[in-house]
């Protein structure tokens, strides 16, 4: 959770257009002057779905990554952050090209390390193809430290595995500071009914636990929608595109999810997002034409 005065959600944009003298051009929004958010910017690679853009706490921008590639501030490559994901899955439906972005939405996170105050962690989703299914059996990291380069940043490690067989689905990866505001647990929705929570501590990424909630929860590959923590922590909320939103407590202190409420939202199309307000008493559901 962001702490007062914590502007780490100062700067953010998207990357589309190209620029004539290279690189893209982006609609930046930078929240430091009210008086003008909305500014043009650049990126060096374009975006697809995956966007994880990370700032400091005093809301200058350290690096982005696209889920194919990481930059950093000054909108270059940093060193060993190509290949992010590399893999069968992007060279076979995406030519291994990373001109615009790895595919897939809320399958990107970049935390900090809870014992390295210069050190982040990018965790990325890597899918599998098989005749009847698109999943991915694991997290994977990559590791960025920004001490190094001049303090520009450096990726000392890329495309780790963290230790598991699951059956992912697509998107839906979130994850929320610990009670102790230092580490973090990680969650993760699997095809046929589990969430798999991870936590982040001074040992890196580990599996802690799996819930599997007494009402089944069973995603299709297009139909995983996405997920969301409430501004307290103590709400854990998951869509589905076609079932509804799936809301369970959460225990910022041991991890544990519970309490499953179900609501069912009946759209003309599909679910594609969701939100807590900011009172944590309603959460918005927005259809592909409908808001709720």
């Amino acid at each position: 959770m962001l702490q007062a005065q914590d502007k780490r959600d100062y700067i953010w944009f998207t990357a589309n257009n190209p620029a004539p003298e290279g690189g893209f051009k982006t609609i930046l929004f930078d929240f430091h002057d009210h008086d003008n958010i909305v500014k043009s910017g650049e990126s060096v690679f374009q975006f697809n779905r995956n966007i994880a853009i990370v700032n400091s706490r005093a809301g200058e921008l350290l690096f982005y990554s696209n889920g194919c590639a990481i930059a950093n501030r000054n909108h270059q490559m940093m060193p060993n952050g190509d290949s992010i994901n590399a893999g069968p899955f992007f060279d076979d439906f995406w030519g291994g090209d990373c001109f615009s972005g790895f595919p897939g939405s809320q399958d990107i996170l970049a935390l900090e390390d809870p014992t390295y105050e210069d050190g982040y962690y990018l965790i990325t989703k890597n899918p599998l193809v098989t005749d009847s299914l698109i999943f991915t059996p694991n997290l994977s990291y990559s590791y960025i430290d920004m001490a190094l380069n001049d303090g520009l940043g450096d990726v000392t490690i890329k495309n780790q595995t963290v230790n598991g067989s699951f059956m992912f689905t697509v998107a839906n990866l979130n994850a929320i500071t610990h009670a102790n505001q230092k580490d973090y647990w990680i969650i993760q929705t699997e095809f046929y009914d589990a969430i798999q929570v991870f936590s982040l501590t001074e040992d890196g990424i580990q599996h802690a636990y799996e819930y599997i909630p007494e009402s089944a929860l069973i995603f299709g590959f297009n139909d995983a929608g996405t997920s969301a923590f409430s501004t307290d922590g103590t709400k854990f909320a998951l869509n589905h595109a076609k079932s509804g939103v799936f809301v369970f407590d959460f225990d910022r202190e041991t991890g544990q999810l519970s309490n499953l409420k179900t609501y069912p939202v009946f759209t003309i199309e599909t679910i594609q997002s969701m939100e807590f307000s900011p009172s944590n008493q309603f959460i918005y559901v927005c259809g592909s034409i409908e808001l709720f």
